[in-house]
């Protein structure tokens, strides 16, 4: 067995209820579900029972790991109602119900907390649990036991055994002599004995106690917990079987340490290969460079020639035999001419057919480098476990050296419990010395009665009844001398066995160092490992910057050299144009990245983007916003001159590719950072940029030196696939993985995405900074400009609606609201009830939608209104009855904290973040897949508009304390700080990492 008792309670209680396969106990005073638990082993083995604790952080501990038990947060005591109870902050195993207990932890230098809790009576608990049977009964309250016992009778409550602490709390025998010190039961004890109970073992710190009926078990506590008991410390337990697991799991990183090392060398060699190809490239086009200024050489000369044909026509003009030959000549020079530029033209082609054969070879050759980044990462997050897994194994080796310590001071206590022994021995010898000088005395005595006989003749017939008498006595003492000696070697067969005993536990605390002295030697490899795994780490930065700027150089070349001459001529960067800030600058300087936004598509992204530039120059940070030449007159009406622009360039031959078909043929293509002519390889060195922050899940563009913060707003993908293509989903599994790879520290909106993120993509738990998001101040000051009124007329919008503003994705689950308003209408007909939607509709999820009203016949009662200005969003949701918030999957809700910080009753769905924005009473949070249940939600508020109000009320002061822009700002400029910090690390190991 596996004993968790503190002082193998459990182990002693075993041996009463062998073979016993189900029981029932009630643990007063539980504390912990596993440690120093003495109902631990019964419960694994299938037992059942109450366990009370009044300490709320330890009672949750019951509530997660002894689901089958009945667990209770209260405290007992002789009545029922409340009472002052004494928490102790350090060590809360000591905490009580004893005030004079607790001015002694506190005289001690513990920090006791005081406070009230509900009180019950043993009796009244044990009446609750009907009439089943109670195998045992441990009271452990820290010096309150004689108020526990005295809620209970029990000569009506039989438990079978009843193990009760009885020495005073957190006080050690410093002197053996006054063993009977710390003796706590007298103010007790004769209740329990009086209700015929029998005490039938001390262990030092508890009494265990048999019901009479019981008594036959005491034979069973003849000896303390030995060898004979079969069990193992749960400590010592542990750590064989986390020395297993890091064991295997060393193993398995070295293996794939191992392959990752192949990869590189394999990966190098394709490197080096493609190396060699893009050089001979590079001579290819230097000998076209050079043909090409031979050709023009030749051009000149002709000209020169063509000069001097002119003037030989003009001395010869009345010869015109003659100036017709010479024009003859001159057309034949010019058809040559023509072969050779047709000649050069080819030659130009092929040229661009090999560049373009090189450009898919260095793509493949990216494609593999990002599978490794990826290996890469996992290989980290398998060292963060390993990290983690060796704190585990320092604290168990701790623990492991107090057992040791432990099973020393048992020892010298047997070894006492040896000299008694001894002395017990000596006390025999003497006795049998006096039964053999009585036995002399006898034989004496028999010798006069011999002699009296001669002379005294008369008196022989009383003399030989004397004499067999004597004879009788003399046998019955060698009898009695005859079971002290087999006393004595069995006490000696006793005292040889306990220093077998001792000396097997020597051998195993030896054996147990031995296995600890393994362990950190098995550490100290994992960290060389983990070391070497950081050095890889940088350089797979360095390789990745390396192909991003290869392939910025090979974007270059087959764009036309124009462009690549654009992009390195000193002074201001070709690459792209900068428009200064006219605001006053100062402090850090943080470019945004929004490249991939699509104004009035993007959704939440471009929401984000706004809210995270607003609150950087409200906390008085340097903006860049980093955009395309079409996403400039959008951000420019959002924020003026109060941020600086750097408006990436596009080269001729792009911009052809995308004006000619969109004038001519009405396509709607648009400059991507990939076609444009973007880079952040000198974002520090041209525009002075100290943190790059990319709020769109990915970086556009992965060459960039300087610390970056990378927004991941959700992994909906794994999730819910269905609602993605499957290249959809390996693009996403690819470009995230990359981009929070190397990101230097990552922002999540929520716990719940923070833990995803761990978990599924085994991103580094230190880099992921939690951070709410907080709402657009435009939001609120529009409702200035902008009435309740106003958007009545504006929009259209009927009396008495609900809002859910929204982009009609799948996910956001439009469909089955609309199907909860066809039950609210049917249920409440007379409260006219629509729904009013925003977003754009040309999302994957309107069709579904769309189909959905016109099949329930609620076309009249279902408003959309497409895309809608920030600064009219109050107003729509202030003339709201309430928000709902349906969505099955959400990182954040930026309705519903816009919805909260008006002051507007919020109900949503009760799956991922969501309920992490409803606590304390915010909303109401419904089944997003149980139509049923919305509607329910939804009619509730309509029959009681106060409960929402009140809900709303609550709300408001939540998101002003967890969402205020200040808040958000702190958060984000931690995210900051950690990056810049990691960037300078990694940067100083890499330049340690150097030779030399």
């Amino acid at each position: 067995m596996i004993s968790y008792g503190q002082n193998f309670e459990d182990v002693l209680l075993a041996r009463l209820f062998q073979g016993q396969s189900h029981g029932f106990y009630i643990d007063v005073g539980a504390w912990d579900p596993t440690r120093h638990s003495v109902t631990r082993h019964f419960y694994d083995q299938g037992w059942t029972g109450v366990n009370i604790e009044p300490v709320q952080r330890q009672f949750q501990l019951f509530v997660g790991e002894r689901p089958r038990d009945k667990n209770l947060n209260l405290a007992l005591a002789d009545c029922a109602g409340r009472m002052r109870f004494y928490e102790c902050s350090e060590l809360t195993s000591l905490s009580t119900a004893n005030e004079t207990q607790a001015e002694e932890l506190r005289r001690s230098g513990y920090t006791v907390v005081d406070y009230e809790v509900p009180v019950a009576t043993l009796e009244e608990v044990i009446a609750d649990c009907g009439d089943r049977i109670i195998d045992f009964l441990k009271i452990d309250v820290e010096g309150f036991e004689a108020a526990v016992l005295r809620g209970i009778d029990l000569k009506k409550r039989r438990p079978r055994v009843l193990v009760i602490e009885a020495t005073l709390p957190s006080v050690q025998i410093k002197n053996w002599d006054e063993a009977d010190s710390i003796r706590n039961w007298d103010d007790w004890e004769p209740a329990v004995l009086a209700a015929d109970y029998e005490l039938a073992w001390y262990d030092g710190l508890s009494r265990f106690y048999l019901r009479k009926e019981d008594a036959g078990l005491r034979k069973r506590l003849f000896l303390p917990p030995c060898v004979h008991d079969g069990f193992e410390l749960a400590e010592v337990h542990d750590l064989k079987r986390t020395h297993q697991v890091l064991l295997k799991e060393r193993e398995d990183v070295l293996d794939a340490n191992r392959r990752l090392e192949n990869d590189l060398r394999a990966v190098e060699s394709d490197r080096t290969a493609k190396t060699r190809v893009l050089e001979e490239v590079e001579r290819e086009l230097a000998e076209l460079k050079s043909s090409q200024l031979g050709l023009i050489k030749e051009r000149e000369d002709v000209l020169s020639t063509n000069r001097r044909l002119e003037d030989a026509l003009r001395a010869v003009e009345g010869d015109r035999a003659e100036k017709a030959r010479v024009l003859e000549h001159i057309e034949e020079e010019l058809a040559e001419l023509k072969s050779n530029q047709l000649a050069l033209t080819k030659e130009r082609e092929d040229v661009l057919a090999v560049n373009e054969r090189l450009a898919r070879e260095l793509r493949s050759v990216d494609e593999d480098r990002a599978a490794k980044a990826v290996s890469l990462q996992s290989i980290t997050a398998e060292m963060s476990q390993l990290r983690k897994s060796r704190e585990q194994l320092l604290e168990e080796r701790e623990n492991v050296l107090n057992v040791n310590k432990d099973l020393e001071s048992k020892l010298r206590s047997v070894e006492a419990d040896q000299a008694n022994k001894a002395d017990v021995i000596a006390r025999l010898a003497r006795h049998v010395t006096e039964l053999t000088g009585e036995q002399e005395v006898l034989a004496e005595e028999r010798d006069k009665l011999v002699s009296a006989n001669a002379h005294l003749a008369s008196e022989l017939r009383d003399v030989d009844a004397d004499r067999t008498e004597r004879k009788a006595a003399v046998e019955s003492l060698v009898a009695e001398l005859a079971e002290l000696t087999a006393d004595r070697q069995a006490l000696l067969e006793a005292r040889d066995t306990v220093l077998a005993d001792l000396d097997a536990a020597e051998a195993h605390r030896a054996e147990q160092s031995q296995v600890i002295d393994r362990l950190s030697t098995d550490l100290e490899l994992a960290s060389l490992d983990n070391a070497i795994q950081s050095h890889k780490l940088v350089a797979k930065d360095q390789v990745l910057e390396l192909a991003a700027l290869r392939e910025l150089r090979g974007k270059a070349v087959l764009r036309g050299l124009a462009d690549l001459q654009l992009r390195r001529k000193p002074g201001p960067p070709g690459y792209g144009d900068y428009f200064p800030s006219e605001a006053p600058g100062g402090g850090l300087h943080v470019a945004v990245d929004t490249l991939e936004i699509i104004f009035g598509v993007s959704g939440g992204v471009e929401t984000y983007m706004k809210m995270l530039t607003s609150a950087l120059l409200e906390s008085g940070r340097r903006v860049t916003l980093i955009c395309l030449p079409d996403q400039l007159p959008a951000l420019r009406k959002l924020f003026g001159t109060r941020v600086s622009y750097f408006v990436m360039r596009r080269s001729l031959a792009v911009g052809l590719a995308i004006d000619v078909p969109n004038r001519l043929f009405g396509h709607r293509r648009r400059l991507s950072a990939g076609s444009s002519m973007a880079t952040f390889s000198r974002l520090r060195e041209d525009i002075g940029v100290d943190v790059l922050h990319s709020p769109v899940q990915i970086f556009s563009l992965l060459d960039f030196r300087i610390p970056s913060v990378l927004n991941l707003h959700d992994l909906q993908h794994l999730h819910f696939p269905e609602n993605f293509q499957p290249s959809d989903i390996e693009a996403r599994n690819r470009l995230y993985s990359l981009s929070a790879s190397l990101a230097d520290a990552i922002v999540v909106s929520s716990d719940f995405v923070r833990d995803d993120l761990i978990t599924q993509m085994q991103v580094p738990p230190t880099k992921v900074f939690t951070v709410p998001v907080t709402w657009d101040p435009r939001v609120i000051a529009g409702l200035s400009a902008f009435s309740i009124e106003d958007a009545i007329s504006r929009y259209n919008l009927p009396s008495r609606y609900v809002v859910y503003p929204a982009q009609f994705w799948p996910h956001k689950n439009h469909a089955r609201l609309v199907q909860a308003l066809r039950i609210v209408r049917d249920k409440r007909p007379n409260a006219d009830l629509k729904l009013v939607f925003t977003g754009y509709r040309g999302h994957s999820g309107w069709p579904a939608v769309k189909a959905t009203i016109e099949e329930l016949g609620l076309g009249p009662h279902v408003v959309c209104i497409d895309h809608v200005p920030v600064d009219h969003l109050a107003a729509i949701y202030k003339g709201a009855l309430y928000c709902v918030m349906p969505s099955t999957f959400e990182a954040s809700s930026y309705p519903v904290i816009e919805a909260q910080v008006l002051g507007v009753p919020a109900m949503c769905s009760n799956v991922t973040s969501l309920p992490e924005l409803m606590q304390g009473g915010a909303g109401l949070l419904f089944d997003p897949f149980d139509v049923e249940d919305i509607a329910a939600k939804m009619v509730q508020w309509l029959d009681d508009p106060d409960d929402g109000r009140a809900h709303a009320e609550r709300a408001q002061a939540k998101a002003g304390r967890d969402h205020g822009i200040q808040q958000y700002v702190t958060g984000v400029a931690e995210a900051y700080d950690y990056a810049r910090r990691d960037r300078s690390k990694r940067t100083n190991n890499s330049a340690a990492a150097m030779p030399g």
